[in-house]
């Protein structure tokens, strides 16, 4: 009979490692969407022939916000980095 991961690391280690690879999948679904919304928001500022104050004046808020979803998707990619540190510390044993 081969031991599972339960009986090589221990009830605690392996259930850290499931948590850790759910927070995984969340932060990477919302990576993704954050992703997808800079994304479309670029796209959409940039296509935009803005002519008035009120037009340049959105145009500047978007790219301020555009510009603020960078960072939390570098805040994302660091998280995800740890969270795949952790899970490789957890496969490395004790």
């Amino acid at each position: 009979m081969y031991p599972d991961a339960t009986d090589l690391f221990g009830p605690e280690l392996a259930e850290r490692g499931f948590t850790l690879r759910q927070q995984r999948a969340l932060l990477g679904t919302l990576r993704d969407e954050v992703q997808a919304t800079c994304g479309r928001l670029a796209v959409g500022s940039a296509t935009m022939g803005w002519r008035s104050s009120a037009q340049r004046a959105y145009s500047d808020r978007v790219n301020t916000l555009i510009a603020h979803l960078q960072t939390v998707l570098r805040q994302l990619d660091n998280a995800l980095m740890a969270v795949n540190a952790a899970l490789a510390r957890i496969a490395a044993g004790p």
